[in-house]
């Protein structure tokens, strides 16, 4: 029987729309398939090597045959790197600690390709006569507070000559997690929310569909890339941008700058030298603003700290896309720039902001 849409019966006209709808439909679904094997992430915090029996952190971001996976190796603090021993007496070895979040960390990319280390093959090779040591004390899914007691509890065994402090977007907000400081316990008492997937499953009507997500994160890229500002999102992910939450927002400042403080006064009581990193979101390159950032630089000139935003460094590359596509971390183009402009800062730019690193 031929189906003629003039003149055709509705149910005619039905089968012809389902029948002209069959490989769109099947496009989708291939479309879908394939987003879903691209976006999946997935963490192992403290994994166990079968061979060697050393522990280690590792982060997967999609599935087989798109897969990328990363490793990092831990020590028995649960601190990236290898055992902090052996290393005292350092004689004339200057010690540089870094300290931070899943940023330094080097959380998205293998331990060797990290900014941290990185930074330290630079350093040595810029310094073959001079015996400067890199260490990270950073921990994942922390903020300030955390990060200082981590300062403390290792400076015995490093006896650090400088501190260098990570300072990410989400560390104002990270401030209400569940143990820190800024935790709420009563009854509608607001936690920010700075999970990047929630975040835009606020923005964009049906996100929890992969291949919806998939589009989301591309379309994010392209604007980032081609430097088209998108603010929208910026009041999600922002605890200082969410007019709704501006109590909250003085409040989280005011405990992240007694902690700043606090370290501040802490180190340099112990004759060393503090500099701080602060590096922007996806978000914040999207937006073309960084609120947190502003905040961090003020801090920095209260104190009198010398620091150094990545904020421009990454503006300057976001045509190369120095992100993930479906994590918010720095992929392996994003911690090579930031570790090339970070050997700059430390032994080029004047003043120098750690002394300590240019004495012969």
């Amino acid at each position: 029987m031929t189906l003629r849409w003039k003149g055709g019966t509705l149910q005619q006209k039905l089968k012809i729309v389902l029948f002209s709808l069959t490989p769109v439909l099947a496009l989708v679904l291939v479309a879908q398939f394939l987003a879903f094997l691209t976006i999946h992430r997935a963490t192992i915090e403290h994994g166990t090597d079968p061979v060697t029996g050393l522990s280690y952190y590792s982060m997967s971001i999609g599935h087989w045959p798109w897969s990328h996976v990363n490793t990092t190796p831990l020590n028995s603090l649960g601190l990236p790197g290898d055992e902090l021993v052996n290393v005292l007496p350092k004689g004339q070895c200057k010690h540089v600690v870094f300290a931070g979040d899943s940023f330094t960390f080097g959380d998205g990319v293998d331990w060797e390709d990290s900014y941290f280390m990185r930074l330290s093959r630079l350093s040595a090779r810029r310094n073959p006569d001079r015996c400067i040591r890199f260490f990270n004390v950073a921990e994942r899914m922390t903020t300030i507070e955390q990060q200082l007691d981590r300062v403390r509890e290792t400076w015995h065994l490093i006896e650090p000559d400088a501190i260098v402090l990570g300072q990410y977007q989400n560390d104002l907000s990270d401030l209400t997690n569940p143990g820190s400081i800024g935790h709420q316990e009563n009854v509608g008492a607001v936690q920010h929310d700075n999970q990047w997937g929630n975040v835009l499953r606020r923005v964009v009507p049906g996100y929890d569909i992969s291949l919806i997500r998939f589009l989301t994160y591309r379309v994010f890229a392209a604007l980032i890339r081609n430097d088209v500002a998108y603010d929208t999102p910026l009041g999600t992910w922002s605890v200082l941008e969410s007019g709704r939450e501006s109590g909250q927002a003085d409040r989280l400042k005011a405990f992240y700058r007694d902690f700043y403080e606090e370290i501040v006064e802490e180190v340099r009581s112990r004759d060393a030298e503090f500099a701080a990193v602060i590096f922007p979101s996806k978000l914040d390159l999207l937006a073309q603003r960084y609120p947190e950032g502003e905040f961090y630089r003020q801090l920095a000139g209260e104190f009198e700290v010398p620091h150094i935003s990545m904020y421009s460094v990454l503006d300057s590359v976001r045509a190369g896309y120095p992100y993930h596509m479906y994590d918010g971390h720095l992929n392996e183009y994003g911690n090579a720039v930031v570790a090339v402009r970070l050997v700059e800062w430390l032994f080029d730019d004047s003043p120098a902001p750690l002394p300590t690193l240019r004495e012969p």
